[in-house]
């Protein structure tokens, strides 16, 4: 099974319950070297399942350094002796790699990361599989088998402290339900590691529960989480949109990522044509994003601000494009030696490298209202953007109106020269929205670089755009102003 399989399987995960003998007793479980594991509040949320015994579960822990990177170490929580003998270093910082729900040990986006991580520097990188624990389809026995998981890495952290490492050296990275496995895993060490990465944590059976049942901001010194499939769950949501750290990407307004199909249409449509591999990629797509871009933020080049800002709409209208009093934030690897608390949002392209420069484009509308979109594409010496849509497909365009909108573009144009607009009016019945016109006219067009602060303005006087027609101005202002 692969991880496509997993966003699936949480349409379901709040009402499937698993069968015992009576679900509202309060029972306990222990085991050997782990010791005990109750199902009384708050840990009733996996449907009252208790976590099943390490050796079904079968955890493994392989580590690997630049001295071994491609075969690891086994470390083994009951014996020190596996982390003597090994390959760690005391000296450098340890990455703990954690997979979430329907991944295995050959989950591939781990060994991605890994590598990523032995490019960037000299790092102990652990990968923590727990596949048998963490199998399709029973969502709420993996739940609940993450205490056990977070147990057992507790104790090899404690192994790597008593072998000369230190708690502020460890940083844990979980996606989906391994998000909440390293949230369960630093509260256990008081929330004294170093830190925590959230990828997209699993919202079902999370969702609204206390803090002492999911990641939060108190399990480790610094906790940060990319947000990026926290639609509801009946359109196909599988992460959790609550603030969750001491600072929350929402990537693309965090609910569902560009170059994605939707959840629930993409999904069905598959299956209805027979393809389920198809199925199971537009399934995961969003959720899988988030540990997309954290692997590429460990080596791109390419800018990574995020801003501080109350919402996505507020961010995509261009009313967060500074840093204000409580800072910027760079998503990903660096998060945490930027000052930038709180929400944070940033857009990015639809495929990878995904990261990119925002722009603001501002267009001030004519004399007449209309309703359909604006579509643009920039120019400069070097080239030319990618097809930008300025307006939604049926929006109000207003007279006089100023419409602002922040695009994500692939590279930065220094000196924009020329654009392209295209005026699409919307089609079929109105039901009584407006007008439509077969052209308009627009006053001005400004180009913004946020990262930069430089812009560019294009005083249009009034200039028509016909419907479905690519219209060039050159008409740049010298003073930016119109």
């Amino acid at each position: 099974m692969t991880a496509q399989i997993a966003i699936l399987l949480t349409f379901v995960a709040l009402v499937c319950t698993s069968t015992t003998e009576n679900p509202y007793e309060n029972k306990t479980v222990c085991y050997k070297y782990v010791g005990c594991f109750n199902n009384l509040p708050p840990f009733d949320n996996a449907a009252y399942d208790l976590p099943r015994s390490p050796e079904e579960i079968g955890t493994e822990f392989l580590l690997f350094t630049r001295r071994n990177p491609s075969n690891p170490d086994r470390l083994d929580y009951v014996s020190q002796s596996s982390v003597v003998s090994s390959h760690f270093q005391s000296s450098v910082q340890t990455k703990i790699i954690i997979h979430g729900f329907a991944n295995t040990v050959k989950t591939t986006w781990l060994y991605k990361m890994k590598r990523s991580f032995l490019t960037k520097g000299d790092y102990n990188v652990i990968i923590v599989a727990w596949g048998a624990g963490a199998a399709a389809p029973d969502y709420n026995q993996a739940v609940s088998n993450t205490r056990m998981v977070a147990t057992q890495t507790r104790l090899i952290i404690e192994g790597l402290v008593q072998a000369g490492g230190r708690l502020a050296d460890i940083h844990l990275i979980g996606h989906s339900l391994g998000a909440h496995t390293a949230g369960s895993t630093g509260r256990q060490l008081g929330g004294k590691i170093g830190r925590i990465t959230g990828l997209d944590p699993a919202k079902p059976a999370f969702e609204n529960h206390p803090e002492g049942v999911r990641i939060d901001s108190s399990d480790a010194v610094f906790v940060d989480i990319i947000h990026t499939n926290g639609a509801p769950i009946r359109l196909g949501g599988a992460g959790l949109m609550e603030v969750s750290g001491h600072v929350d990407f929402y990537v693309n307004g965090g609910e569902r990522q560009p170059g994605c199909p939707s959840l629930v249409t993409g999904t069905f449509e598959q299956l209805f044509s027979r393809n389920l591999s198809g199925a199971l990629t537009a399934a995961s797509c969003s959720h899988s994003r988030s540990h997309e871009y954290f692997t590429e933020s460990i080596l791109t080049g390419r800018p990574l601000t995020a801003y501080p800002c109350d919402n996505y709409e507020k961010f995509s209208s261009g009313g967060c494009r500074t840093c204000r009093r409580v800072g910027c934030s760079q998503l990903g690897l660096n998060a945490d030696v930027n000052s930038g608390r709180g929400k944070m949002f940033l857009d990015t392209l639809s495929m990878a490298p995904f990261f990119g420069y925002h722009y603001l484009v501002t267009i001030v509308f004519g004399t007449r209202d209309s309703i359909g979109q604006l579509l643009l594409t920039g120019h400069d010496s070097a080239g030319q953007t990618h097809l930008i849509p300025i307006t939604g497909s049926e929006e109000q365009l207003r007279a006089g109106m100023p419409h602002s909108k922040v695009v994500i573009l692939e590279r930065r144009f220094a000196n924009v020269k020329s654009i392209d607009v295209v005026y699409v009016k919307k089609r079929g019945f109105l039901f009584g929205l407006g007008r439509v016109l077969d052209e308009i006219t627009l006053t001005s067009i400004t180009v913004e670089n946020i990262q930069a602060n430089n812009k560019f303005t294009f005083c249009l006087g009034g200039l028509r755009f016909p419907d479905r027609v690519s219209v060039t101005t050159t008409q740049r202002s010298a003073s930016g102003t119109c």
